[in-house]
């Protein structure tokens, strides 16, 4: 296997160990649990650092936790010094329904086996196995090229339609709120500053791209949603971020 193609297709099986991991425990699930799920316990290890983690790779896991939030599959908790926690988010249902669809995705070939856990963890053993062998470092997973193709913009896309009308209404929101620009002024203007840049390209440009969508538009919105919860603030970031995502959807499946 060659590297472009392990890190076009390894983030989804990290994906379906969160997902199972959210699925197993109510409400919030801190980040050291879900790794302590997929962590191999040998009979004879004395020491502790003997056991070994299904997926202790960090940088599958950002781009696994990345990829599910950005498509409102689970909701992410953080704190500036504590461990991220997580839990199920609105779209989940339509992620395991996609992904029963799809013969390719590693959710079909492990429901097909009869024993989803069972399968997971085979899997991301040899997962590792692959990795170890071709070589796998961090730099490896920097921008990959996929996520810099372009994605034509069609205004008479009602996709594209509804992702500047969401984006449009977010930065009315923020705009309206005084008590944001009083508490925290430059992240308020840092929001603004990117939903803008990416409103005026949705409406002008003849393209954009995945990593500029994530750059000004998803990172600034998940910011939103972190600040405000269920607050109209929040609400209306969470419809704008659902829009994009529905925007880019087939190009993020292609590349991820």
């Amino acid at each position: 296997m060659e590297k472009a193609e392990f890190i076009r297709i390894a983030p989804a099986y990290y994906e379906l160990a969160v997902v199972l991991a959210l699925q197993s425990k109510p409400g919030y699930v801190p980040e050291f649990d879900i790794r302590r799920m997929y962590t191999i316990h040998p009979d004879d290890a004395a020491d502790p650092e003997d056991n070994y983690c299904l997926v202790g790779n960090s940088d599958l896991f950002r781009i696994a936790i990345q990829n599910l939030v950005e498509k409102q599959v689970i909701e992410a908790l953080l704190d500036p010094f504590g461990p991220s926690q997580f839990k199920e988010g609105d779209g989940l249902g339509d992620y395991l329904a996609e992904q029963r669809k799809n013969a390719a995705s590693p959710f079909y070939k492990a429901e097909a086996s009869g024993d989803v856990d069972w399968w997971l963890k085979d899997a991301l053993h040899g997962l590792d196995s692959v990795a170890n062998r071709i070589g796998i470092t961090p730099q490896d997973f920097q921008d990959p090229e996929g996520d810099w193709a372009p994605i034509p913009l069609d205004r008479a896309d009602v996709r594209v339609q509804n992702a500047i009308e969401q984006v449009d209404q977010t930065i009315a929101h923020v705009e309206q709120n005084n008590g944001y620009g009083t508490a925290y002024p430059e992240e308020k203007r840092f929001v603004l500053d990117n939903l803008k840049l990416l409103s005026d390209t949705l409406k002008n440009a003849a393209s954009t791209s995945i990593t500029y969508i994530k750059t000004h538009g998803l990172n600034a919105l998940q910011k939103l949603q972190e600040r405000f919860g269920t607050a109209l603030i929040g609400e209306a970031a969470k419809e704008a971020s659902k829009a994009l995502w529905t925007l880019i959807k087939e190009a993020v499946k292609a590349v991820l």
